[in-house]
């Protein structure tokens, strides 16, 4: 073999093999640097994905501490967010508080999580929160005696409070798990009242608005138009145990008498034109409840007795003159309205009102100022109210003497109210409490990051919660709040 030949035919390969390697990882290079440019933008979408994923988990987080603490964001199914004022929309828009029609979702403010604009919703699907869907107190009088008190003892309320005017307190207001509000023309300068204070401070806190203050739409139930009865329950010696009303019509003065302790049996009362219903030394009970407990009038089981499927408590509906008076040792305990009926639930004391009264049934007064609730006795009456009282047309004066126990155990809503107690030693008396009512709110809290899509599709967040309404003592935690599912996704 000529080996001096091969190496002469061979000369340049080396040369070849070089520029095709070379070529070779030019090709190389272009494609993985195309590569790179994907996996660089998928990198930042990638980034942006988990930033809004985040943002949204943040959102039902505040959703469900919002809820915890605020028992007025999405009281019930129908409720939409009284507190906010802003122009109805059935769509959020970011970086705002919208108000919705009732039966949609609402929000609470929008916020910023990373850089993400987040839209938070709730709905209420089942159960209601206690309290006038929410509120411990709502007036409507625009003076200084919108919520006034009485006698020189420090009071509590629990849970949170909208003031349409103004105060007129001469001994602390202390507010505990709740938000006050108070409506003035022109917020510069104001400042809260020196005898209020509001506990835990933060998170709750005294602010000034000029929003509508709030009346949330009450359902009345069906006329009734079968005159009521009243039963005397005879006791020793010819004597009255007591007596027992049937729910029904009343109509005038003669249709009642509360001469003696009496038990009005579960349903709705019509009270037209009776006049003021003056209880004195007496005992009455209103309904019987399978979740809540007798804490004022006890009467002889004989007198208490209940029409089969009927529901549970009373609703008292009071029209033209009628007005219930509790002075004089005497004790009233109403238990709240439960019935299978389409009316609003848990509702004790309604009175008619004079603006937009529903068809059919006879406003009260005309004058607001006027009570259609005093209870302002002695420290031997007592008066309890496990449901709502509802009269933004007229006025109440409510009085506690018992030390364990609120009056107002489901919040109250009128045009103006007076705040009465005996001193206790050492302590402050509660006049109402909206954390005492058993019950729970199955609720969902939905999320939504990047609603507009500014940076690709939005992320939504979603989970199903339950709400207790009962706080224990001393009624300065939030709500227990428990996760049933929760789910994030692209819509």
């Amino acid at each position: 073999m000529n080996w001096k030949k091969r190496v002469q035919a061979e000369d340049g390969t080396s040369l070849v093999l070089v520029l095709a390697f070379l070529g070779g990882f030019a090709l190389l290079i272009t494609a993985l640097l195309g590569q790179s440019d994907v996996n660089l933008k998928w990198t930042t979408i990638s980034k942006f994905q988990d930033k809004r994923t985040y943002a949204a988990d943040a959102g039902v987080e505040y959703g469900m501490q919002r809820a915890r603490m605020d028992a007025t964001w999405c009281p019930d199914t129908t409720q939409t967010n009284l507190t906010a004022s802003s122009t109805p929309s059935p769509l959020p828009t970011a970086g705002t508080m919208k108000i919705v029609p009732p039966g949609s979702p609402i929000t609470a403010p929008s916020m910023t999580v990373n850089g993400v604009d987040t839209d938070v919703y709730c709905t209420t699907e089942k159960g209601q929160a206690a309290g006038i869907f929410g509120w411990a107190i709502i007036t409507h009088d625009t003076s200084n005696q919108s919520i006034s008190d009485g006698s020189s003892a420090s009071k509590t309320v629990v849970g949170s409070i909208f003031n349409g005017g103004g105060w007129s307190l001469s001994n602390p207001l202390i507010v505990k798990s709740g938000y006050v509000y108070e409506k003035r023309s022109s917020c510069a300068g104001a400042a809260p009242p020196a005898q209020l204070t509001v506990q835990p401070n933060p998170p709750f806190n005294w602010s000034c608005t000029n929003a509508v203050v709030p009346d949330p739409a009450h359902v009345l139930p069906a006329i009734p138009t079968t005159a009521g009865s009243i039963t005397p329950i005879p006791g020793t010696k010819n004597s009255v145990l007591c007596r027992q009303m049937s729910p029904g019509l009343y109509a005038g003065p003669a249709s009642i008498d509360f001469s003696a302790d009496t038990y009005m049996a579960s349903g709705v009362y019509y009270f037209l034109n009776v006049g003021t219903i003056a209880l004195a030394n007496v005992n009455v009970v209103g309904g019987s409840s399978s979740t809540q407990a007798a804490q004022a009038a006890t009467l002889d089981p004989k007198c208490s007795k209940n029409a089969p499927n009927n529901g549970e408590g009373v609703e008292i509906i009071l029209g033209g003159n009628s007005a219930i008076q509790v002075n004089n040792n005497a004790s009233m305990e109403l238990f709240s309205r439960i019935s299978s009926g389409s009316e609003s639930q848990g509702i004790s004391i309604y009175q008619i009102p004079q603006t937009g009264a529903p068809a059919g049934w006879i406003p009260g007064p005309n004058d607001p100022t006027t009570l259609f609730l005093d209870v302002s006795g002695n420290p031997g009456t007592q008066f309890v109210s496990h449901g709502a009282i509802y009269g933004p047309d007229g006025s109440a004066t409510v009085w506690n003497a018992n030390s364990s126990v609120s009056a107002l155990q489901a919040g109250i809503n009128v045009y103006r109210v007076k705040l009465k107690a005996p001193t206790i030693a050492g302590g402050s008396q509660q006049i109402s409490n909206t954390s005492v009512t058993p019950g729970q709110r199955q609720m969902i809290i939905t999320a939504i990051a990047d609603p507009k899509g500014v940076n690709g599709k939005s992320m939504t967040s979603r989970a199903v919660i339950e709400i207790d309404n009962l706080v224990t003592a001393p009624f300065t935690q939030a709500r227990v709040a428990k996760a049933r599912s929760w789910w994030t996704n692209n819509p």
